[in-house]
């Protein structure tokens, strides 16, 4: 990438973006940023966007149909409670152009501010799921309808966590959340929920207990990348099987990383 940083957030890029991969915010080691970057993988290069309105790490993000958003995170003195939508610039602009950068428009805000949560988006609606406010480790759980600009509350998680992975196995209605911290250990449960019974039910644990760690899905399959042990950042990688209700592990990656991003393109 352009900018070296951890504690971000990724997303895969709308159809209409001219982008595959978008990379926001997230801490350099100095502080905060707000500049995004997008990967286009025709051509193998990052290129600079439009930054968000503010800085923030340990934010999260996700894509529903045609569009990325970004939702929540620290600034470094506030929990915020900001979620905003990229749109991007017109197929024509020049690049390199302040219109090419596109632009991130604001909606409606969570119901209060939070960091380290997780966001997905199923079935066109997008989900925001736990979190942390200090001092309080959150189970809170809100849907957003991008229509409409609104959230509502859904069902909360059987137990509160932050740091947590985040995924969706659309075709199967299921949100798996899984992984964190509870504030005492670092956790392997794993939890989903059928928006459409709103309800949490657990699943087979992580195989390695872990917080910070990256999720994506694709098929029946979920992935479990990176994260912090307790001790120290792993090369894990877990491989869920949705139909076997089982976790195995997979190559690991070839450096350690916690604070990552990653998603199915």
């Amino acid at each position: 990438m352009r900018t070296e940083r951890g504690y971000l957030a990724v997303a895969h890029a709308g159809r209409s973006s001219g982008a595959g991969l978008l990379a926001l915010g997230g801490s350099d080691g100095k502080g905060a940023l707000a500049s995004c970057e997008a990967f286009d993988y025709r051509a193998g290069e990052w290129r600079e966007i439009a930054s968000m309105s503010r800085p923030r790490i340990w934010l999260g993000a996700a894509t529903v149909g045609d569009h990325v958003f970004a939702a929540g995170g620290y600034d470094g003195q506030e929990y915020l409670d900001l979620v905003e939508v990229y749109r991007p610039g017109p197929p024509e602009a020049k690049p390199g152009s302040v219109s090419a950068l596109g632009r991130w428009e604001r909606c409606r805000s969570l119901s209060s501010g939070r960091s380290t949560l997780g966001l997905v988006g199923c079935l066109g609606t997008l989900y925001a799921v736990g979190g942390f406010t200090a001092p309080h480790y959150l189970s809170t759980c809100e849907a957003y309808d991008p229509n409409a600009d609104q959230w509502w509350g859904v069902a909360p998680l059987g137990a509160p966590r932050r740091d947590l992975g985040l995924a969706a196995i659309e075709h199967r209605h299921m949100l798996v959340a899984a992984g964190g911290y509870d504030g005492r250990k670092y956790l392997g449960a794993v939890e989903a929920m059928d928006p459409r019974i709103n309800r949490w039910r657990p699943l087979a644990n992580l195989r390695k207990p872990r917080q910070l760690l990256a999720m994506c899905a694709k098929g029946d399959q979920v992935w479990a990348m990176g994260g912090f042990d307790g001790k120290e950042g792993v090369r894990t990688v877990e491989v869920y099987d949705a139909r076997a209700d089982k976790w195995t592990d997979a190559a690991p990656m070839s450096t350690p990383r916690l604070g990552l991003g990653a998603c199915c393109a």
